[in-house]
């Protein structure tokens, strides 16, 4: 069977983080600001989460949460900008 490779240059059915993670995808989620969602990621990342897993939308709030994204205050709540 021949690997399948997606527009993002990952592979169908399989994950950056391999098997050995076990947690969920940490989504961005509306009731949190940017800097609670990357924290909350940093810890993901911690137990072997990797960040080449997040969608576009994911990675974006990810780094508006880093302090350091140009016009973004990170701790402006994630669906408010």
């Amino acid at each position: 069977m021949k690997n399948i490779i997606l527009e993002d240059g990952s592979v169908a059915g399989k994950t950056f983080s391999g098997d050995k993670y076990t947690g969920e995808v940490p989504y961005p989620k509306n009731t949190e600001t940017f800097a609670q969602y990357r924290k909350r990621v940093d810890v993901a990342k911690k137990n072997g989460f990797h960040l080449g897993d997040l969608g576009n939308y994911a990675w974006t709030c990810y780094c508006m949460g880093s302090g350091s994204y140009e016009g973004v205050d990170s701790d402006n709540k994630i669906g408010s900008e």
